[in-house]
């Protein structure tokens, strides 16, 4: 391909050539709505979808940090590393959508679906740029410019609705992926503006590294930013044309976003580690490492052109990465890229720029810093593959522009074959969507694509568990097979043996998990529940110690010990337990119940405070709209702790009505019979 060198200003920044004629600006704003609408259209079907158990559960439905933004819920967002990420931005997010949408799955679709919307519109602008300033000969020609913003809204939909997006949009646990995004675009453009605005560098210099900085609070990937920065110096900005020695300047303008790099890099790691996803060089090597990354950057590639068996989850091999034909010959399969590519350098000027972005873009998820269970996966090429799409673009344009300068065609069949592709690339992608329509649309999937998976065993077992025992049973049987050291699978094995009144088996089980994953808190809480269940309370008593000691918010463990401790009779205990869960997890409505009832109704005069119990019991049903009827009966039983007994009997009608509404006939006379005693003058007492 060959490219006429641009116009460069004094500072040595290509100028942005070609005349814009009076009916640009409503082309380019008609090809951006267009690209905004195309995008949506395609994932409207997402909004059918629901939450699945790929942590969609443990991050929204489960997970009670992020529901609000009084000062305890904000603190939260801002400190954790809540499933091994640090993400503020995106938590705040999700807190938005939980303040209009509670939980309803069809609102965080619809927020992820706007915001990859947004993103495609910003990067159709970003491609404008790009490829106005790599081919400056072509726009400058007639028409050009027109035919130009047409390619940037190819280059736009070919990232947006190619079916590898479908993980990002179509998985609420991925809304990092579209938040960051939309950032990372808006960071290159204000980067853009800055390298093309001297007088004003420094205040688009501000706005980029801004933008960065947000990206970076919504996913770690932006930390690639600096060095994106520095290909497009070299192309296609050309900013070392006009002078030969502009590196140490180039070098030192992006130290400020080389710091925050580091910094967003050095938490990512930290947050990696603290859930135990990270892989040691003991456990995954330093070869092992090299073939996962070269296989990626093969992966990736070919998926782009092939998106063909797309999954949720490809496994990463239990034994060795460098089992199979893919993984042997992936590393000189990138040695022949990477010769092409040579060969191709004054041919293509763009292509080695681009893959070398393709190849940072791709790093932190590569497999050099490996982490989880995972080879590859659908969601590491959002922002990876953009080069790629861009070639896209400016291959188009060439062609298009070739055909009206040689031939004196209007370039209606690039036109036309470019529409089918990007047609076809939709269609996919709603098929691709139906994958994540719930969780065992997904497991299904993935277990047909990958037998041997135990994963996607598990994870299948336990989503037809509650209604199908038996075949979760088998699932999970399954899943110790294919991998006798998944401890997810013993545990998941233990829960069904309990259901199907196996409990000795269950012990065993649990046991197993415990052996083989001796960090994680919900082994310990299962195996004490077990133990409780055979008498041995001692025992239970010290695997939820066990539990907390490892993971103090687990509010299970918390709520067990409690309660056992009470059974034995030591209530100081377990108001102790309760008050450290609570601290731990200060937002979590079951403990503070739990501690407002025990408050409430313990025999032990030491341990009772009626006065304090009616304040957290009154603030819980607060919480609640004063319509959980277990909240009610406990500021009922609080207020006749405290004396009151025309509150409590007032509250407990209304714990009544609301149990008859919810047709609980059992609830119903346990709320009658503590009434009772509240209308004679006594306050209720557990026994």
């Amino acid at each position: 391909m060959h490219v006429n060198k641009p116009r460069i200003d004094a500072d040595g920044n290509a100028l942005l050539s070609g005349p814009v004629g009076p009916g640009l600006p409503r082309v380019t704003g008609l090809a951006g709505l267009l690209v905004c609408l195309l995008t949506l259209a395609t994932f409207l079907p997402a909004l059918r979808c629901g939450f699945v158990n790929w942590d969609d559960d443990l991050n929204i439905v489960e997970n009670v940090g992020f529901r609000g933004f009084d000062g305890p819920h904000l603190k939260w967002m801002f400190t954790t590393f809540f499933g091994g990420h640090y993400q503020p931005l995106t938590w705040l997010t999700f807190a938005a959508d939980h303040a209009v949408w509670r939980l309803e799955p069809v609102g965080y679709h619809l927020t992820n679906a706007i915001w990859h919307a947004v993103g495609a519109l910003l990067f159709f602008v970003l491609a404008l740029r790009l490829l106005r300033m790599a081919l400056p000969a072509h726009a400058a020609l007639p028409g050009g410019a027109t035919v130009l913003t047409w390619c940037a809204a190819f280059a736009a939909l070919v990232f947006s609705v190619h079916p590898l997006r479908v993980e990002s949009v179509a998985w609420v646990t991925e809304r990092r992926d579209v938040v960051s995004g939309v950032l990372f675009f808006a960071c290159l453009l204000a980067y853009l503006r800055a390298i093309q605005a001297p007088r004003r560098a420094w205040a688009w210099h501000v706005l980029a590294w801004d933008c960065m900085a947000l990206s970076l609070g919504a996913k770690a990937v932006g930390v690639t930013l600096p060095v994106i920065m520095l290909i497009i110096d070299v192309y296609p900005a050309r900013r070392m044309a006009a002078q030969g020695a502009r590196w140490g300047r180039l070098l030192v303008e992006k130290l400020p976003y080389v710091v925050l790099a580091l910094a967003a890099g050095g938490v990512a790691v930290q947050a990696q580690q603290s859930a135990g996803a990270w892989r040691t060089l003991a456990t995954f090597g330093p070869f092992d490492r090299m073939v996962t990354a070269c296989y990626g950057v093969c992966f990736y590639l070919w998926k782009w052109i092939a998106p063909h068996e797309l999954s949720p989850l490809y496994p990463l091999p239990a034994d060795a990465v460098l089992h199979g034909w893919p993984y042997v010959l992936a590393v000189p399969a990138v040695g022949v890229l990477l010769t092409l590519i040579v060969l191709l350098r004054w041919r293509v000027p763009a292509l080695a720029p681009a893959f070398l972005a393709y190849c940072v873009l791709l790093a932190p998820v590569s497999g050099i810093a490996q982490s989880g269970k995972h080879l590859v996966a659908d969601r590491y090429s959002y922002l990876a593959l953009l080069p790629f799409a861009l070639l896209a673009g400016g291959g188009l344009m060439y062609w298009v522009m070739r055909l009206r300068m040689a031939e004196g065609q209007r370039g209606r069949t690039p036109a036309v074959l470019a529409s089918l592709l990007v047609f076809g690339l939709a269609l996919l992608t709603i098929q691709q969507i139906g994958v994540w329509r719930n969780s065992q649309s997904l497991w299904q999937h993935v277990l047909r694509l990958y037998p041997q998976s135990s994963v996607a065993a598990v994870n299948l077992g336990n989503v037809i568990a509650a209604d199908d025992p038996q075949q979760a049973l088998k699932l999970y049987e399954r899943a110790v097979r294919s991998d006798p050291r998944d401890a997810k699978a013993y545990n998941g094995l233990g829960r069904v043996l309990l259901t199907q009144n196996q409990p000795a088996a269950a012990l065993d089980a649990f046991a197993k998990a415990v052996e083989l994953a001796p960090d994680e808190a919900g082994y310990r809480t299962n195996l004490g529940y077990t133990l409780a269940g055979f008498g041995r309370l001692e025992e239970a008593a010290d695997a939820y110690r066990a539990a907390l000691n490892r993971d103090a918010g687990d509010a299970a463990a918390t709520d067990m010990l409690a309660s056992l401790l009470e059974q034995l009779g030591r209530a100081g205990e377990a108001r102790v337990v309760l008050e450290d869960g609570l601290r731990a997890s200060p937002n979590n409505p079951v403990l503070a119940g739990d501690l407002a009832w025990l408050l409430a109704t313990t025999p032990d005069d030491a341990v009772r405070d009626g006065k304090r119990a009616v304040e957290m019991a009154q603030a819980l049903a607060e919480r609640t709209g004063y319509e959980d009827p277990n909240a009610l009966d406990t500021l009922a039983a609080a207020y006749a702790a405290a004396g009151k007994m025309q509150q409590a009997v007032a509250t407990a009608d209304a714990a009544i009505e609301l149990a008859q509404a919810a047709d609980d006939a059992e609830f119903v006379a346990a709320l009658q019979q503590r009434r009772s005693l509240y209308e004679s003058g006594q306050a209720y007492r557990q026994q």
